[in-house]
Protein backbone atom coordinates (compact mmCIF):
# COMPACT_ATOMS: atom_id res chain seq x y z
CA UNK A 1 0.00 0.00 0.00
CA UNK A 2 1.51 3.41 -1.61
CA UNK A 3 1.14 6.37 0.79
CA UNK A 4 -0.53 9.21 -0.90
CA UNK A 5 -1.51 11.51 1.72
CA UNK A 6 0.75 14.01 3.04
CA UNK A 7 1.77 14.38 6.71
CA UNK A 8 -0.27 17.42 7.16
CA UNK A 9 -3.23 15.84 5.79
CA UNK A 10 -2.74 12.90 8.35
CA UNK A 11 -2.70 14.85 10.80
CA UNK A 12 -6.01 16.57 9.76
CA UNK A 13 -7.58 13.30 9.26
CA UNK A 14 -6.58 12.28 12.66
CA UNK A 15 -7.76 14.96 14.18
CA UNK A 16 -10.95 15.06 12.56
CA UNK A 17 -11.30 11.03 12.89
CA UNK A 18 -10.99 11.17 16.95
CA UNK A 19 -13.44 14.24 16.87
CA UNK A 20 -15.73 12.24 14.78
CA UNK A 21 -15.22 8.84 17.09
CA UNK A 22 -15.68 11.23 19.88
CA UNK A 23 -19.14 12.78 19.07
CA UNK A 24 -20.44 9.10 17.95
CA UNK A 25 -19.86 7.49 21.66
CA UNK A 26 -21.54 10.94 23.01
CA UNK A 27 -24.26 10.17 20.69
CA UNK A 28 -24.40 6.36 20.41
CA UNK A 29 -24.31 7.07 16.39
CA UNK A 30 -22.33 3.56 15.30
CA UNK A 31 -22.33 5.51 11.68
CA UNK A 32 -20.18 8.56 13.23
CA UNK A 33 -18.16 5.87 15.21
CA UNK A 34 -17.30 3.85 11.93
CA UNK A 35 -16.61 7.12 10.04
CA UNK A 36 -14.34 8.50 12.73
CA UNK A 37 -12.77 5.57 13.29
CA UNK A 38 -12.03 5.28 8.79
CA UNK A 39 -10.76 8.49 8.91
CA UNK A 40 -8.14 7.32 12.00
CA UNK A 41 -7.02 4.78 10.40
CA UNK A 42 -6.51 6.93 7.13
CA UNK A 43 -4.20 9.20 8.87
CA UNK A 44 -2.41 6.49 10.67
CA UNK A 45 -1.57 4.72 7.33
CA UNK A 46 -1.88 7.65 5.34
CA UNK A 47 -3.45 6.09 2.75
CA UNK A 48 -6.85 7.02 1.25
CA UNK A 49 -8.51 4.93 -1.01
CA UNK A 50 -10.28 7.43 -2.31
CA UNK A 51 -7.54 9.30 -3.65
CA UNK A 52 -5.91 5.78 -4.61
CA UNK A 53 -8.75 5.30 -6.90
CA UNK A 54 -9.12 8.68 -8.58
CA UNK A 55 -4.85 8.99 -9.13
CA UNK A 56 -5.03 11.67 -6.77
CA UNK A 57 -1.92 12.25 -4.31
CA UNK A 58 -1.29 15.62 -1.98
CA UNK A 59 2.66 14.08 -1.52
CA UNK A 60 4.08 16.60 -3.94
CA UNK A 61 7.37 17.30 -2.02
CA UNK A 62 8.26 13.23 -2.39
CA UNK A 63 7.56 13.21 -6.15
CA UNK A 64 9.08 16.73 -6.71
CA UNK A 65 12.36 15.26 -5.50
CA UNK A 66 12.15 12.44 -7.67
CA UNK A 67 11.40 14.27 -10.52
CA UNK A 68 14.18 16.44 -9.34
CA UNK A 69 16.96 13.74 -9.40
CA UNK A 70 15.79 12.53 -12.49
CA UNK A 71 16.27 16.04 -14.30
CA UNK A 72 19.88 16.62 -12.21
CA UNK A 73 20.58 13.27 -13.80
CA UNK A 74 19.71 13.90 -17.62
CA UNK A 75 21.54 17.38 -17.01
CA UNK A 76 24.78 15.76 -15.56
CA UNK A 77 24.60 13.20 -18.83
CA UNK A 78 24.27 16.01 -21.53
CA UNK A 79 26.78 18.20 -20.24
CA UNK A 80 28.96 15.26 -19.46
CA UNK A 81 29.27 14.54 -23.40
CA UNK A 82 28.97 18.19 -24.45
CA UNK A 83 32.31 18.27 -22.67
CA UNK A 84 32.99 15.35 -24.31
CA UNK A 85 32.25 16.33 -28.04
CA UNK A 86 33.82 19.35 -27.18
CA UNK A 87 37.69 18.73 -26.33
CA UNK A 88 37.20 16.03 -29.14
CA UNK A 89 37.09 18.79 -31.37
CA UNK A 90 40.57 19.45 -29.91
Amino acid sequence: MKKNISDMEAFIRLWAGFSMLGVGIARDSSSMTILGSGKIAEGLFKYCPVKHLFQVTTKHKEIFAEKKEDITETIKETVNDTVEEGLGAF
